[in-house]
């Protein structure tokens, strides 16, 4: 925890907060291109801070950040940034580390907009540290220009995957325009969407640059990682969101198979014997894409080919 401004509030002394959590995460098996353990770390950036309020406190936060990740070799970090989201990769890079967004919640305001954009988001997002990182997201780089469009009508017209509606007060994060306010003098014609967006995903390592990597056989020669959006039902309280709650985010890793896609489905079709622990298989379609079901009693696991 760190000290990073003393400020007043209703009259009282107060001290604005950030605070680091960094732990080492183990595992039974390897994790391809982690290994069995990697190095996470929660952050937490008092609003005033992440305002920018006190622009020396805010250029020391993101220094102090940036010394954590090289002196603890962080690979995942996940928390609350505040009104500074849309700068971790920009502010992060800037001092030498390749940083990439890999999970994060974008939605629609139903009222507010400015010019014309009615998107929001929440003020919380996962990072992955280290480059040679393909991420899938819901709303990627790719998304961009959708993400900038102009009226609530346009978003819900494009795509096959709907933004979250939300008004009022009532929402995870703020409108797009609140994030980032040069002390709360920035003016209307500074605000710009797209380069906000620009800065918060585009990857620090092109598809060409992915491509370049020597590969054999089946083996992917960097790490993928795909963002699964969660459903906004399983949180709320009711029709509402409970106040000050974040919406839950979720990112996993997509690695290489042992088995090509022909090689899978070839096994995944052939007869299987009931053992004596009378585990079940079964063979099934799920959305057209073709699932291995197996499992013992009543559950069942299943991977998609």
């Amino acid at each position: 925890m760190h000290h990073d401004h003393r400020y007043k509030f209703k009259g009282k002394e107060k001290v604005a907060k950030s605070r680091f959590l960094t732990c080492k995460v183990f595992f039974k098996q390897n994790i391809g291109h982690l290994g069995k353990d990697f190095v996470v770390c929660g952050v937490h950036g008092h609003y005033k801070t992440m305002k920018i309020e006190w622009p020396e406190a805010w250029v020391k936060f993101w220094d102090r950040l940036a010394d954590k990740i090289v002196k603890y070799g962080i690979q995942f970090m996940a928390g609350d940034f505040n009104m500074s989201l849309t700068e971790v990769p920009k502010q992060l890079r800037s001092r030498g580390i390749k940083v990439d967004c890999v999970s994060w919640y974008p939605w629609l305001h139903t009222t507010k907009q400015l010019h014309d954009q009615p998107l929001g988001f929440d003020s919380c997002a996962i990072f992955y540290i280290g480059g040679n990182l393909e991420v899938r997201m819901p709303y990627d780089f790719r998304e961009i220009p959708r993400l900038c469009a102009v009226a609530a009508e346009v978003h819900r017209k494009t795509g096959d995957d709907p933004l979250d509606e939300y008004e009022g007060q009532n929402h995870p994060g703020q409108h797009w325009s609140c994030y980032r306010s040069k002390g709360l003098k920035e003016t209307e014609d500074e605000k710009d969407l797209m380069k906000r967006l620009r800065d918060l995903l585009i990857p620090s390592t092109s598809y060409q640059e992915l491509q370049a990597i020597p590969r054999t056989n089946f083996y992917c020669p960097y790490l993928r990682v795909t963002q699964k959006r969660m459903d906004k039902n399983e949180w709320r309280v009711g029709d509402r969101i409970h106040n000050g709650a974040h919406f839950p985010l979720c990112v996993f890793t997509k690695n290489a198979s042992a088995r090509s896609r022909d090689a899978a489905k070839r096994r995944g079709e052939k007869p299987r014997r009931r053992s004596k622990s009378k585990e079940r298989f079964e063979f099934g379609k799920d959305k057209g894409n073709e699932t291995y079901y197996s499992g013992q009693g009543s559950g069942r696991g299943f991977w998609r080919i």
